[in-house]
């Protein structure tokens, strides 16, 4: 087998002793990665010290998971020796430590896939449904996978970009990988990579108006963007059916951030337009 120049992306915000356990997960790996880049997307915190040898991209400004993601992986295209794969983390996500050495034997056996991850998910009118953890090394095509954890080939990058930049947060996954999956590539989950987050994707959602109002402009937008009128029926019924059980528990502010977010969704206004804790 070729040697392989792998990279792990790491997005962090805020989050010092978080970021301490995933990058040590990450030092401690049975095969490390080659290069080890921490993305600050606009902290207020002090940084934690780094071990030797981990790279910092400073960013001025809270740009999301995605953008932030996108960053660091630009700049590591533009190298002399730009990596073969890309292992993309958010920084309260430790791996166990033979993660990286069993996600190459998958990726090696299995050409076909384009980016493996720990987590997938299947589509029903472009709604992602979250699939049980897998169990299994072999892996398993989905509809579509969280990228946190997730290791991609540098063809896929080459073809199909990094992730988008715009939506902030929300949504980010199921944008990348079924834009990758368009392109032919294979996208699949497996046990080869163990991963420990402290949250699985966005979690206590309804409790946050804010994250509402990023869940339903991102995943109308998408739809549109997509010029799919399966998906855009689908994610409309889905923040139809949130806006509903929202009012119907007393939340109005929930519903109503529900609602800008599809106003914001037509009229293509994107990026961070409402600052965390808002709304």
């Amino acid at each position: 087998m070729v040697p392989l120049h792998i990279a792990a992306v790491v997005v962090t915000r805020n989050r010092p002793e978080p970021l301490s356990g995933t990058v040590a997960s990450l030092m401690n790996q049975t095969r490390p990665p080659d290069v080890v880049l921490v993305v600050d997307s606009g902290s207020t915190t002090e940084l934690p010290e780094l071990p030797p040898g981990v790279e910092l991209l400073l960013l001025s400004d809270n740009v999301g998971f995605g953008a932030a993601l996108a960053a660091g992986m630009e700049s590591l295209r533009t190298r002399d020796q730009s990596p073969d794969l890309f292992w993309l983390l958010d920084d309260d996500s430790p791996v166990d430590a033979g993660s990286l050495e069993a996600a190459i034997k998958v990726l090696a056996d299995h050409p076909e896939v384009g980016l493996l991850a720990n987590r997938g998910t299947t589509l029903r009118l472009g709604v992602p449904q979250h699939l049980p953890a897998p169990t299994s090394l072999s892996p398993v095509i989905v509809g579509s996978a969280l990228i946190d954890g997730a290791l991609v080939r540098s063809e896929v990058v080459e073809r199909c970009g990094t992730p988008r930049t715009d939506l902030f947060m929300m949504h980010e996954d199921l944008e990348y990988t079924t834009r990758i999956a368009h392109e032919g590539f294979g996208i699949a989950m497996s046990s080869a990579v163990v991963s420990r987050p402290a949250h699985l994707g966005s979690s206590d959602v309804g409790a946050n108006a804010w994250r509402l109002y990023y869940q339903s402009r991102n995943h109308i937008r998408i739809a549109l963007d997509r010029r799919s009128p399966i998906w855009l029926v689908g994610s409309v019924a889905r923040e139809v059916k949130i806006a509903a059980a929202a009012l119907a528990g007393g939340r109005r502010s929930s519903a109503r951030a529900v609602v800008l977010g599809a106003t914001d969704a037509v009229r293509g206004r994107m990026g961070r337009t409402h600052e965390p804790g808002s709304l």
